[in-house]
């Protein structure tokens, strides 16, 4: 008899917490030992993802209108904010990032203790969750990349239009802008933005390519952040800032790392859960610049990553206002500048050596976070839990 699972998530979200959510369910739905059903959430104010094959869109569109029968006993997994979490089947289990700081809040702390298991991406959000109060068992599942797309292969097609992109050496990052106030955002694009500049003042032979939106991904979304990294930059001369913004599909994205005419992927970010650009990057063979802190120091360190420097520093009073996640006490990493203007500066010169040990860690980590290992595991886990018993306590990483 198959294991009734209903799961709640943002399974159509262009967002970090969407693809996580389209990763858990396909993972279960693809399994002949699960009834699956699904509850569709939104994200935030983020779009709807459109870049889906038909193949994923039919599979979820499936969980979407199976239901299970109300006399029948389910396991309940939600993906999303511990603050939401609510007791629902017989057995509930809650997959959450986690939070990018020191902390979590009491609220989160509470909904954990709800659940009958917490699931988070790696050590670094385990280790927050248990020091913090959370009782519950909290288990470790490293999210995975997909090694069919995201690997040392060469392809077909060109994301980057090279009649625009002039400059020899590019640094690539990916992710949200927050805020345009510097020092204010927790992926600290503004901030990469202004060490960039400053790094290689003069220098025309360097250019950033920046991948990020706002809210969401409409044109005006994408006229207010081309405005303002044009009034950030102002008359300065030196390095060029390439924009992109809006959806790309997982082999545009493989087609994105992989362009030769990028050097390194690079992230001044104060906090991650787990960072899936970063890990995509690295599945990639693309040399990584990063701040040596949170969630992807599970498959970062010193011999695979240059790592920039950084201070625990209180999460900024705009910050905490912007949202309804961070409180005050909270602290995150704020990288050191210099450091990461040396870095960025040795990986210009040393670009040939840090390509081919980038290759070498490639093959490491796509040993060990594909995700046929990881959400492979987290099946067998989901597989073995007694409605009648307690779920196994084995960690998952």
């Amino acid at each position: 008899m198959k294991l009734n699972i209903l799961l709640q998530a943002s399974v159509f979200s262009l967002s970090g917490y969407g693809s996580h959510a389209r990763d858990i369910a396909l993972a279960l739905l693809d399994d002949n030992r699960f009834n699956v059903s699904i509850i569709p959430t939104g994200w935030g104010a983020s779009s709807t993802v459109d870049s889906l094959d038909e193949q994923t869109v039919q599979k979820l569109i499936f969980g979407v209108n199976n239901k299970i029968s109300s006399n029948l006993s389910y396991i309940f997994i939600h993906l999303g904010l511990p603050s939401e979490f609510e007791r629902r089947g017989a057995y509930n289990i809650g997959i959450t990032a986690g939070l990018e700081s020191t902390r979590i809040s009491q609220k989160w702390v509470d909904g954990c203790n709800l659940m009958d298991m917490v699931i988070v991406p790696t050590n670094f959000m385990r280790d927050t969750f248990l020091r913090e109060g959370v009782t519950q068992q909290v288990l470790v599942v490293n999210e995975g990349v997909n090694d069919k797309i995201f690997n040392l292969n060469s392809v077909n097609g060109r994301v980057l239009e090279t009649d625009i992109i002039k400059t020899t050496t590019n640094f690539l990052s990916i992710g949200q802008c927050g805020s345009f106030i510097l020092g204010k955002d927790r992926k600290q694009t503004v901030l990469l933005l202004d060490t960039f500049v400053r790094a290689f003042d003069n220098d025309e032979s360097v250019g950033l390519i920046i991948k990020t939106h706002m809210q969401n991904i409409s044109s005006p979304d994408r006229y207010n952040i081309k405005t303002q990294f044009k009034r950030m930059i102002g008359n300065r001369k030196g390095p060029k800032i390439y924009l992109v913004h809006g959806e790309l599909t997982e082999i545009e994205m493989a087609q994105l790392y992989k362009d030769p005419l990028v050097t390194a992927y690079i992230s001044m970010s104060s906090g991650e859960g787990w960072n899936r650009p970063a890990a995509e990057a690295m599945a990639c063979g693309v040399p990584i610049i990063i701040t040596g802190w949170s969630g992807h120091m599970d498959y970062l360190n010193s011999d695979n990553a240059l790592l920039i420097d950084y201070k625990l520093q209180d999460i900024p009073p705009e910050t905490i206002q912007a949202g309804p996640w961070f409180e005050r006490g909270m602290k995150w990493a704020y990288p050191d500048v210099a450091v990461a203007v040396d870095k960025m500066k040795y990986a210009k010169n040393n670009a040939v050596k840090l390509k081919e040990h980038a290759i070498e860690s490639s093959n490491k980590f796509l040993a060990r976070y594909n995700k046929t290992a990881t959400y492979g595991a987290f099946t067998e886990m989901i597989a073995k839990i007694n409605l009648q018993n307690s779920a196994p306590s084995t960690i998952i990483k």
